[in-house]
């Protein structure tokens, strides 16, 4: 079955409305009158489809059907995600007495964010996303941010925004939960005056400096986009400052972002783009307080939880074969998220850092690579391992990544640095090397480094890679698996 692990972070809303919204928009309360109560013990949670965001959403569901039975829950969202939920209830009446129901929302019309960038970036999207960390990639990065901030056409978010506004009249939730990217589904929820929450992939260090005391995100934490170490060093100060200030200067002359609010606006729909945070709104956010960097103080409105990963079923369920084979000898996991594209020279790169690692470790590969037309150079660089039976290629992973990693026969995980991918890792204390090549993704690979967990691969050369930068990295995070 298709991997319902992770879309990349960096890619999905979670990373590239990080800058917009929260730079932009940061928290300002509103002052509605009391909200509507909705029907007790009914929840609606929106998501759009990208993995990024939806993935914490699925395992909230999860986790409700198993513990809670009795709540009425509803899911709006697009098509595929109907798929999920199957699955999803499937797998809880399997191994639960008691469980509850969910009912699906279809939002027609709501297109996958790899469609919406295409439609920007036209169809080599992921050569406009790669950029380098810091100032010298700044420029790239708020070009991304910008075209992320609206992907939708004025139709569009005026038709998501009035089929939301009917969904909720007609749910009646007592709670919506909220996908922090999807603007027009905010918008209806708050004309609407519902108690709502914002449940969210992505850590505290990453969403609320904005919002801490003495402007301490100019000189204290980094900026999202950056790979600099928290607390920030004073050397990394003006750098850090620059990227802040062209960032929020370039969100504040955006001309597209003016008009389509213009268009919106016409349709009777003025609080298009409004601030996130009101009176009877609340934040998940995922944040191991003793593992990490973190924001003091936390908003009174901010509740703190533990990775939240989204696993459906033990991988020995889905694939046995594969868990067997993952049990013969230690493995080293290679999944750069759902989005990321290999072209032939990165292929080539990849393919001879594993030979590398192989060649001077025991340990064997578990390669999760999706470009089909690549597929046997892939193979060619690898050929002699392969036929040993220490390579394994697939383009879908049978076994979900997480479910893979909570084997514990995954000695390291290879990924490219989304919120999905490092929470999920550190949730099943596997080693991590990150890859990163965008946004939030140069966060994540530092911040494995500065808490002890994890190696940068790609640390003076990213986005782009080497044989020896890779290589060198697989057998350093192996090296700490040995000592540790």
């Amino acid at each position: 079955m298709p991997e319902v692990s992770l879309f990349s972070a960096g890619v999905a809303a979670s990373s590239l409305f990080l800058f917009v919204i929260f730079y932009l928009r940061p928290f300002s309360p509103l002052d509605p009158p009391q909200p509507v109560k909705g029907k007790s013990g009914t929840v609606l949670f929106v998501s759009t489809e990208n993995h990024g965001q939806i993935n914490v959403q699925l395992a909230a569901v999860q986790a409700l059907l198993e513990r809670y039975p009795s709540l009425d829950i509803h899911f709006a969202s697009a098509q595929p995600v109907a798929k999920l939920l199957h699955r999803i209830s499937s797998s809880v009446r399997k191994t639960s007495a008691s469980f509850g129901k969910v009912t699906f929302h279809d939002l027609p019309g709501l297109l996958p964010m790899q469609v919406t960038m295409q439609r920007q970036f036209g169809p080599e999207v992921m050569k406009h996303f790669r950029h380098e960390p810091g100032a010298k990639g700044s420029k790239q990065l708020n070009k991304i941010a910008q075209a992320s901030m609206a992907p939708w056409t004025t139709e569009e978010y005026v038709r998501i925004y009035n089929q939301m506004t009917n969904l909720i009249h007609e749910v009646d939730p007592a709670l919506v939960v909220l996908d922090f990217a999807f603007r027009p589904a905010i918008a209806a929820t708050h004309k609407s005056n519902r108690v709502h929450t914002f449940l969210t992939p992505t850590s505290l260090i990453d969403m609320l400096p904005m919002v801490q005391p003495q402007a301490s995100i100019l000189w204290k934490y980094p900026v999202v986009g950056t790979d600099f170490p928290f607390p920030l060093p004073w050397r990394k100060v003006p750098e850090n400052i620059y990227v802040a200030v062209r960032a929020l200067l370039s969100f504040a002359f955006m001309a597209d972002l003016a008009e389509t609010k213009k268009q919106i606006a016409q349709c009777g729909i003025d609080n298009a783009f409004g601030p996130l945070n009101g009176t009877h709104t609340s934040w998940i956010m995922q944040n191991m307080l003793q593992a990490g960097p973190t924001v003091d103080p936390i908003p009174d409105n901010v509740v703190c939880v533990n990775p939240i990963v989204f696993a459906m079923v033990p991988a020995i369920k889905q694939d046995p074969e594969l868990v067997s084979w993952t049990r013969r000898t230690p493995t080293v996991l290679i999944c750069l998220g759902s989005l990321f594209e290999y072209d032939l020279q990165r292929t080539e790169i990849m393919g001879q850092a594993i030979k590398e690692l192989l060649k001077r470790t025991d340990v064997q590969v578990l390669w999760k690579f999706g470009q089909e037309n690549l597929m046997d150079d892939a193979k060619a660089v690898l050929q002699e391992y392969i036929d040993q039976g220490r390579v394994q290629i697939y383009k879908w992973l049978s076994a979900n990544p997480v479910s893979l990693l909570e084997t514990g026969h995954i000695v390291a995980s290879v990924h490219h640095g989304g919120a999905n991918s490092y929470n999920e890792a550190l949730s099943a204390g596997v080693p991590q090397v990150i890859v990163p090549m965008w946004t939030d993704l140069f966060n994540h690979a530092q911040r494995v480094e500065d808490i002890g967990v994890g190696i940068y691969a790609t640390r003076g050369t990213a986005p782009e890679w080497t044989v020896n930068g890779l290589s060198n990295a697989f057998l350093k995070a192996l090296d700490g698996e040995r000592r540790a």
